[in-house]
């Protein structure tokens, strides 16, 4: 047998790693991670935000252009509930660490929120953005909820009565597309457009001295809060000491920017989306890729359900996939199932 030469043999290397994520598409898993595969459960249209999981595990929520939020069965991807009419496209969705509220801002600049149970409107934010919000986060009392819009603000809102408790808070250059409440809910980290990391005192609105080493384009906090964990534009996932600012590891694979990550319930893994068309999965202490999951256009959002078993995606044109683990490795960590303090009945009136 002839011996290629290296040249030749990339080319061949080259083809089979494009032959495996065409797989990978079709089949909707990745067959040749050893550590992890998931299958493609569904493929829905017309979401317009990035998709919120509920405390049950079986139901999650969705901003669409028509002004309203939805809520989806993860089984079956049949559409369920009652209807919440926002009233201007949605670009921003969360739910509350107790299960109890979802908010939705858009293009109105305003922040509704729902009782998750009925689906009814609890509150409307006593003032707005000047443009579009198009992030959310809850703190963990689930009494407050910061958002970033595309004026560059971020601004603090009481969930019981609408009124704003802190903000706006100025220092951001470009739009915000990320933040998130820290543990402990003293803190808020943000980035914006352009890359600039920035951490606020969620009480005073004070920014907090700390340079972060990165160019990010979305942050999350370490369940612990001890590390800051930001997609980049260069396609890492970095992990900051929070203490000092210092470069603690990176995650690579992604071959371009990376526009969101999550964390699992559990800290252990967590998932970030790309440009590049994939969703991957990372461990969290050994900084290794657990799997890839591939998909037909850019991916601009991702979510991972409280008990790690299922993942959504929003990518290009407003299609969201939801995504079931298959395999799992027995060193991978399953999330526990979350303690809901309330029956979650999810707006029991169904569609169709």
């Amino acid at each position: 047998m002839a011996i290629l030469p290296d040249a030749a043999q990339n080319v061949v290397d080259l083809l089979r790693r494009r032959e495996n994520r065409i797989r990978g598409r079709i089949n909707g898993h990745n067959p040749y991670n050893p550590v992890l595969s998931h299958t493609l459960l569904h493929t829905l249209a017309g979401v317009y935000s990035p998709v919120s999981f509920l405390p049950d595990s079986q139901h999650f929520v969705g901003g669409c252009s028509d002004g309203t939020v939805r809520t989806w069965r993860v089984t079956d991807g049949r559409e369920v509930g009652v209807v919440m009419k926002h009233g201007s496209p949605v670009r921003a969705v969360a739910v509350s660490g107790d299960g109890k509220t979802i908010a939705s801002g858009g293009g109105d600049g305003k922040v509704v929120f729902w009782n998750t149970d009925t689906c009814k409107k609890l509150v409307r934010s006593q003032g707005k953005h000047s443009n579009w919000v198009v992030s959310l986060s809850f703190a963990p009392d689930s009494q407050r909820v910061a958002s970033g819009s595309y004026d560059g603000w971020i601004i603090i809102w009481s969930t019981l009565t609408g009124e704003r408790v802190t903000g706006p808070l100025r220092g951001h250059k470009g739009w915000v597309p990320s933040l998130a409440f820290s543990p402990a809910g003293d803190k808020i980290a943000s980035c914006d457009s352009w890359g600039k990391v920035r951490i606020w005192d969620s009480s005073s609105g004070e920014r907090v001295p700390l340079l972060i080493p990165a160019r990010a384009l979305s942050v999350r906090w370490s369940p612990g809060g001890s590390q800051l964990i930001c997609a980049t534009f260069d396609g890492t996932v970095a992990f900051v000491d929070f203490s000092n600012g210092a470069l603690l590891a990176t995650c690579r694979g992604h071959e371009d920017a990376i526009y969101s990550i999550v964390v699992s319930r559990c800290g252990t893994w967590l998932a970030s989306a790309s440009s590049d068309r994939t969703v991957r999965l990372w461990d969290t202490s050994t900084h290794q890729q657990l799997a890839s999951l591939d998909h037909p256009d850019q991916v601009e959002s991702v979510s991972i359900s409280p008990n790690g078993r299922h993942i959504a995606s929003v990518g290009h044109g407003s299609k969201a996939y939801i995504w079931r683990r298959l395999n799992v490795d027995p060193t991978f960590q399953e999330d526990e199932d979350p303690a809901v303090s309330h029956r979650l009945s999810v707006c029991t009136c169904e569609r169709g």
